[in-house]
């Protein structure tokens, strides 16, 4: 039988135990095509000769070592595990901050609810987190398992797989794929006496004097988007923060 875990699935493992300049979609190409095609938007958002650190842990993962005791975990896809922004600013290390646990975040970039769930039937039993906060995402990608790697299929003009065309004709397939997936998980985190946030949406930081949990004010003028301008920036960031502490801390 397959291992669902085995590292083949884990598109970044070969990352693992290393401080990269440039991940994901944050490449150092898209960055250069920007500076010469959209330079107005990284100066809008004060990503000109800024500097991130994506510090990748010795499971493949955007965080710090894991260990024994008590942490916060989240499942996501890119936008958890902070693209193209800096992994002070991300709302996993702000939220894991502001509660005084260890973050253990677990997203993977381009990965979907399935993939949620799959890390979470591994990673769950093993960490015993004190919380799991899942976002959803784009509940239209699907993960499928081959004999060498994990594909997640999305709603773009470059999958031609003629089952997820079809697929994706019905909404209703997503939804249900969504909702067995966060079901599962919720079950997970029951069986081993967690508390599960789900969060999609951030909460707006209106002003400075509003309620930040002691988190830094961003300016949202200047701050929606991250360095590789397609993921959200440090105001997303600091909204989902505000949102997911609401949740837990209210």
């Amino acid at each position: 039988m397959m291992d669902i875990n085995d590292t083949k699935f884990h598109k970044y493992y070969n990352c693992r135990n290393t401080n990269l300049k440039w991940w994901s979609t944050d490449s150092q190409e898209t960055y250069q095509y920007n500076l010469t095609h959209r330079k107005n938007e990284l100066e809008e958002n004060e990503w000109i000769d800024k500097e991130i650190v994506y510090s990748i842990n010795s499971e493949g993962f955007r965080c710090p070592e894991f260990d024994d005791y008590g942490c916060i975990m989240f499942l996501g896809n890119s936008i958890t595990a902070g693209v193209g922004v800096e992994y002070e600013k991300i709302y996993p290390t702000m939220v894991s901050d502001v509660l005084g646990l260890k973050c253990a975040n677990i997203s993977m970039p381009g990965g979907s609810i399935d993939t949620s769930f799959r890390l979470a039937l591994n990673w769950i039993p093993k960490l015993k987190p004190e919380i799991v906060v899942l976002d959803v995402g784009i509940i239209d990608r699907i993960e499928l398992l081959t004999t060498d790697r994990a594909i997640n299929y999305l709603p773009s003009g470059y999958n031609t797989s003629t089952f997820y065309t079809e697929y994706i004709l019905t909404e209703e397939n997503s939804f249900l794929n969504y909702k067995k997936n966060m079901l599962a998980i919720l079950k997970l985190c029951e069986i081993n006496n967690v508390k599960f946030i789900e969060t999609q949406w951030g909460r707006p930081a209106s002003d400075p004097d509003d309620n930040l949990y002691g988190l830094e004010w961003v300016r949202p003028k200047f701050n929606k988007k991250g360095r590789d301008l397609i993921h959200p920036g440090k105001y997303n960031h600091l909204s989902k923060s505000l949102s997911i502490l609401d949740q837990i801390v209210k």
